[in-house]
């Protein structure tokens, strides 16, 4: 069994009070658990703060951005792992995306761990893509990482879905791990019906086991 631990790149205002998570501590932070043997890092993604957060604080909650926070800490760590758990694919274009997932994962020595999610709250997804509002995010997120998938294994790669589009691509660096695991999380029927289809792993949290 191994065991990972929460970082605080967006847990302000839901775990944490604001303003509770430093940046200054992230080194620390990620040291210490290395050194006390943890498996992985886990950081969660948040582009905006929900309603129900601006309700209740009265300063908007710090959300660090998970790839640029791990970026930061893969020169100054050996053997932890960094776990997007989980990023909100739908709010993601999809070839920066994988650029930066490519990139970091070179950086890190094969240390990157990609989880992915629809996203908790339709709300924040609608604040970054008002023209898509009523979009299916499942289906965006089935087609967000077939369209990785593509991208990481072939030399040239396009990709025609609904809402992914791109034609030959050329992405280099491809990751150093292949193939690149893509976890999903899910909790709904359809949701564990996609972690078959397309996923290397589930992620779940907050229900009995």
């Amino acid at each position: 069994m191994k065991f990972g631990i929460g970082f605080p790149t967006c847990r302000e205002g839901t775990a944490y009070p604001v303003p509770y998570v430093r940046p200054e501590d992230f080194v620390e932070i990620a040291q210490r658990a290395e050194e006390l043997g943890f498996y992985a890092l886990w950081g969660n993604d948040h582009l905006t703060t929900r309603l129900a957060i601006r309700a209740t604080q009265t300063t908007p909650p710090n959300f660090y951005e998970p790839l640029i926070t791990y970026a930061s800490l893969a020169s100054v760590t050996q053997r932890i792992r960094f776990m997007l758990g989980v990023m909100v694919l739908p709010e993601r274009e999809i070839i920066l995306l994988a650029k930066q997932l490519a990139t970091l994962d070179q950086l890190s020595k094969g240390r990157l761990m990609l989880g992915v999610g629809i996203g908790s709250y339709r709300e924040e997804f609608e604040a970054v893509h008002p023209g898509l509002k009523g979009a299916n995010r499942g289906r965006m997120m089935e087609e967000g990482i077939a369209a990785l998938r593509t991208l990481f294994s072939e030399r040239r790669a396009s990709f025609s879905g609904k809402y992914v589009k791109f034609e030959v691509v050329e992405l280099a660096p491809k990751p150093l791990q292949q193939p690149f695991p893509i976890l999903l999380n899910a909790h709904a029927d359809v949701g564990l019906v996609r972690v078959g289809a397309s996923g290397d792993g589930w992620i779940v949290a907050g229900l009995p086991a």
